[in-house]
Parts: C-alpha cells; sequence; structure tokens
C-alpha cells in the first residue's frame, strides 16, 4: 500500500462519513462543474478491485476534493493530510496498473459463460504488461516498481508458462472458436 492511496481513501471516508458531509462535497462538486451523476466509492482496504473502483471514482473528482480542502477546515486538518498533487498523480498511475488486473478478474471470473478457453491469452496479457510497465524505470519508476513487486507475487502463485497445467493450453486448443 502507498502513502497516496491511504490519503485518498481518508479523504473518500471523510466524505462518505455522515450526510452533512456529502452534502457539503456536493456543493464542491458544482462549484468545481463537474458534470459527473455518480459519488466517490468508499473501497475494502482489502480487496484490490475496490481500491481500483474507490481511486477511479475520487480521481473524476479531484477539484472537488480540492475545493473541500479551501472550505472546509476539519476536512483540511485530516491526520492522515489531505490528497496533493503528487498523490492524485500516484493514483493516477495505480489506477493505470490496477485496471488491467480489474478487467482481466471479470474476463475469467464469468460464471455464465466458459472461460478457460480465454484465460491463457489473459495470462499472456499480464506477463506483456508486466514486461513493458517494468521497462519505463525512467518515465515512471512507481509503475515499474509496482510491475517488478507483482511480476514476483504472481510468480510465486501461478509459476511461469513451463511449469503451468497443461489443461490450460488443451483448453484453448479445444475451443470450438
Amino acid at each position: 500500500m502507498h502513502s497516496s492511496i491511504s490519503k485518498i481513501r481518508s479523504a473518500v471516508r471523510f466524505v462518505r462519513a455522515s450526510a452533512n458531509r456529502l452534502d457539503r462535497f456536493k456543493v464542491c462538486i458544482k462549484e468545481a462543474r463537474i458534470q459527473d451523476k455518480s459519488t466517490v466509492q468508499y473501497d475494502c482496504p482489502t480487496r484490490w478491485n475496490s481500491t481500483y473502483i474507490m481511486l477511479e471514482s475520487a480521481l473524476k473528482f479531484q477539484k472537488a476534493f480540492k475545493r473541500l480542502g479551501e472550505k472546509c477546515v476539519e476536512y483540511a486538518m485530516m491526520e492522515s493530510g489531505v490528497p496533493n498533487n503528487d498523490d492524485w498523480e500516484n493514483a493516477k498511475c495505480f489506477v493505470k496498473f490496477l485496471e488491467l488486473f480489474f478487467e482481466i478478474t471479470k474476463n475469467v471470473s464469468g460464471s455464465t459463460y466458459l472461460t478457460s478457453s480465454t484465460y491463457f491469452m489473459e495470462h499472456c496479457r499480464i506477463l506483456d504488461a508486466f514486461d513493458s510497465w517494468m521497462g519505463c524505470h525512467k518515465d515512471d519508476p512507481i509503475l515499474a516498481n509496482m510491475a517488478i513487486n507483482m511480476k514476483g507475487k504472481y510468480e510465486k502463485y501461478w509459476g511461469n508458462v513451463s511449469e503451468m497445467n497443461m489443461l490450460v493450453f488443451i483448453a484453448v486448443i479445444v475451443y470450438p472458436r
């Protein structure tokens, strides 16, 4: 977990803590001229997919959070601190990273359609993404470090291609399309 995620989570928790705070935030949304009809989503810190949804929704309201910091002393004095520009930039990076896994999880976790034939292609997408992200140390060091750490964990659980269960390959070959 990164401190930027903690700050944004605290900001969302602050806004969602009461109806009064949410109303104040909605005023800030109007003042910032944000047209989105949704609101910020609070996450479950132990589930990365809900963290992705929280960050994605919070990024839409970045200007409203900044405005809330200017208008609400209680928010501005939060213990964890108000998210700054670096935190929002980091959040964009985290969303970019987590979006791939969010999409792939939806694709391979379907309960109303077959997914065994798509698993291998999604596995290749993940490995390709790790390789490209790990190569961007100069442009985006946070993304590169996340990719290095995540690839290590990914290989711990799924192993490399030569050690994978052969049924995955058979499912791709036998797939009728």
